[in-house]
Protein backbone atom coordinates (compact mmCIF):
# COMPACT_ATOMS: atom_id res chain seq x y z
CA UNK A 1 0.00 0.00 0.00
CA UNK A 2 1.29 2.97 -0.75
CA UNK A 3 1.52 6.30 1.66
CA UNK A 4 -0.45 9.10 0.26
CA UNK A 5 0.19 11.09 3.96
CA UNK A 6 1.27 14.43 2.51
CA UNK A 7 5.28 14.91 3.30
CA UNK A 8 6.47 18.15 5.22
CA UNK A 9 9.13 19.82 3.43
CA UNK A 10 10.42 23.02 5.42
CA UNK A 11 12.10 24.88 2.01
CA UNK A 12 8.23 24.64 0.43
CA UNK A 13 7.24 26.25 3.33
CA UNK A 14 10.10 28.65 3.35
CA UNK A 15 9.58 29.44 -0.32
CA UNK A 16 5.51 29.63 0.11
CA UNK A 17 5.68 31.84 2.82
CA UNK A 18 8.33 33.79 1.29
CA UNK A 19 6.78 34.33 -2.01
CA UNK A 20 3.20 35.37 -0.17
CA UNK A 21 5.52 37.87 1.28
CA UNK A 22 6.85 39.55 -1.91
CA UNK A 23 3.51 39.81 -3.52
CA UNK A 24 1.96 41.65 -0.48
CA UNK A 25 5.02 44.18 0.33
CA UNK A 26 5.06 44.75 -3.78
CA UNK A 27 1.02 44.98 -3.79
CA UNK A 28 0.91 47.28 -1.13
CA UNK A 29 3.38 49.66 -1.97
CA UNK A 30 1.92 50.09 -5.44
CA UNK A 31 -1.63 50.46 -3.73
CA UNK A 32 0.35 53.10 -1.40
CA UNK A 33 2.13 55.14 -4.43
CA UNK A 34 -1.72 55.52 -6.51
CA UNK A 35 -4.06 55.38 -3.81
CA UNK A 36 -2.11 57.50 -1.12
CA UNK A 37 0.37 59.89 -1.92
CA UNK A 38 3.51 57.61 0.01
CA UNK A 39 6.08 56.05 -1.62
CA UNK A 40 7.57 53.33 0.94
CA UNK A 41 11.32 53.14 0.68
CA UNK A 42 11.68 49.78 3.25
CA UNK A 43 9.68 47.46 0.40
CA UNK A 44 12.64 47.55 -2.08
CA UNK A 45 14.31 46.11 0.84
CA UNK A 46 12.48 43.63 1.88
CA UNK A 47 11.43 42.22 -1.31
CA UNK A 48 14.94 42.23 -2.49
CA UNK A 49 16.25 40.01 0.37
CA UNK A 50 13.43 37.80 -0.23
CA UNK A 51 13.74 37.31 -3.34
CA UNK A 52 17.57 36.08 -3.16
CA UNK A 53 16.16 33.54 -0.27
CA UNK A 54 13.12 32.30 -1.85
CA UNK A 55 15.50 32.12 -5.26
CA UNK A 56 18.18 29.67 -3.81
CA UNK A 57 15.27 27.43 -2.44
CA UNK A 58 13.79 26.95 -5.13
CA UNK A 59 16.71 26.03 -6.97
CA UNK A 60 17.38 23.58 -3.97
CA UNK A 61 13.75 22.04 -4.49
CA UNK A 62 14.39 21.75 -7.82
CA UNK A 63 17.70 20.00 -7.59
CA UNK A 64 16.48 17.84 -5.24
CA UNK A 65 13.85 16.69 -7.49
CA UNK A 66 15.72 16.27 -10.12
CA UNK A 67 13.81 19.66 -12.04
CA UNK A 68 17.00 21.66 -12.10
CA UNK A 69 17.76 23.18 -15.70
CA UNK A 70 19.72 20.85 -17.63
CA UNK A 71 20.58 20.42 -21.28
CA UNK A 72 19.94 16.38 -21.42
CA UNK A 73 20.06 16.26 -25.14
CA UNK A 74 24.02 14.75 -24.98
CA UNK A 75 23.49 12.90 -22.06
CA UNK A 76 20.17 10.70 -23.36
CA UNK A 77 22.54 9.29 -25.71
CA UNK A 78 24.80 7.80 -23.05
CA UNK A 79 24.10 4.39 -21.75
CA UNK A 80 22.44 4.07 -18.73
CA UNK A 81 25.92 3.20 -16.92
CA UNK A 82 27.33 6.48 -18.28
CA UNK A 83 24.04 8.69 -17.51
CA UNK A 84 24.51 7.83 -13.60
CA UNK A 85 28.02 9.52 -13.92
CA UNK A 86 27.41 12.34 -15.36
CA UNK A 87 24.41 12.70 -12.85
CA UNK A 88 26.93 12.56 -9.89
CA UNK A 89 29.77 14.81 -11.77
CA UNK A 90 26.59 17.05 -12.06
CA UNK A 91 25.81 16.73 -8.34
CA UNK A 92 29.20 17.35 -7.54
CA UNK A 93 29.54 20.31 -9.26
CA UNK A 94 26.36 21.60 -7.16
CA UNK A 95 27.73 20.74 -4.09
CA UNK A 96 30.71 22.38 -4.73
CA UNK A 97 29.25 25.99 -5.96
CA UNK A 98 26.60 25.66 -2.85
CA UNK A 99 29.62 24.78 -0.41
CA UNK A 100 31.37 28.02 -1.93
CA UNK A 101 28.76 30.10 -1.52
CA UNK A 102 28.31 29.27 1.82
CA UNK A 103 31.23 29.60 2.78
CA UNK A 104 31.32 33.16 1.11
CA UNK A 105 27.75 34.14 2.56
CA UNK A 106 28.94 33.05 6.30
CA UNK A 107 32.07 35.35 5.57
CA UNK A 108 29.85 37.93 4.26
CA UNK A 109 27.27 37.58 7.53
CA UNK A 110 30.69 37.92 9.81
CA UNK A 111 31.38 40.78 8.04
CA UNK A 112 28.21 42.42 8.39
CA UNK A 113 28.06 41.83 12.00
CA UNK A 114 31.56 42.85 12.73
CA UNK A 115 31.02 46.10 10.53
CA UNK A 116 27.79 46.64 12.31
CA UNK A 117 26.30 47.25 9.10
CA UNK A 118 22.38 48.71 9.07
CA UNK A 119 19.85 48.76 6.23
CA UNK A 120 19.22 52.49 4.78
CA UNK A 121 15.72 52.26 5.05
CA UNK A 122 14.56 49.69 7.90
CA UNK A 123 17.77 50.53 9.78
CA UNK A 124 18.14 46.53 10.79
CA UNK A 125 20.79 44.44 11.17
CA UNK A 126 22.37 43.67 7.49
CA UNK A 127 23.25 40.92 8.58
CA UNK A 128 19.71 39.54 8.82
CA UNK A 129 19.64 39.91 5.37
CA UNK A 130 22.66 38.44 4.28
CA UNK A 131 22.07 35.23 6.13
CA UNK A 132 19.42 34.68 3.87
CA UNK A 133 22.38 33.18 1.61
CA UNK A 134 24.19 30.89 3.61
CA UNK A 135 20.89 29.33 4.43
CA UNK A 136 20.12 28.74 0.80
CA UNK A 137 23.42 27.67 -0.03
CA UNK A 138 22.91 25.08 2.64
CA UNK A 139 19.69 24.01 1.70
CA UNK A 140 21.10 23.69 -2.05
CA UNK A 141 23.88 21.65 -0.72
CA UNK A 142 21.29 19.15 1.05
CA UNK A 143 19.50 19.08 -1.90
CA UNK A 144 22.29 18.29 -4.27
CA UNK A 145 23.25 15.35 -1.95
CA UNK A 146 19.71 13.97 -2.08
CA UNK A 147 19.59 13.40 -5.41
CA UNK A 148 22.87 12.26 -5.72
CA UNK A 149 22.05 9.37 -3.67
CA UNK A 150 18.20 8.83 -4.85
CA UNK A 151 20.00 8.50 -8.04
CA UNK A 152 22.68 6.12 -7.00
CA UNK A 153 19.96 4.19 -4.94
CA UNK A 154 17.50 3.89 -7.95
CA UNK A 155 19.96 2.91 -10.68
CA UNK A 156 21.49 0.32 -7.77
CA UNK A 157 17.91 -1.06 -7.46
CA UNK A 158 17.70 -0.88 -11.31
CA UNK A 159 20.52 -3.97 -11.68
Amino acid sequence: MVDKTPKFKPDEVIAVLGMVLMLTITCASILSRYVLPVAWSFTEELVCATFILVSLIGAAMATRDGKAMGISILTDLLPAKCQKWVVMIQSTATLIFSLALLWYGIGMVRSNIKSGMRTAALDWPEAIFSSFIPLGAFCLAIASVQFAYGTWKKNKEAR
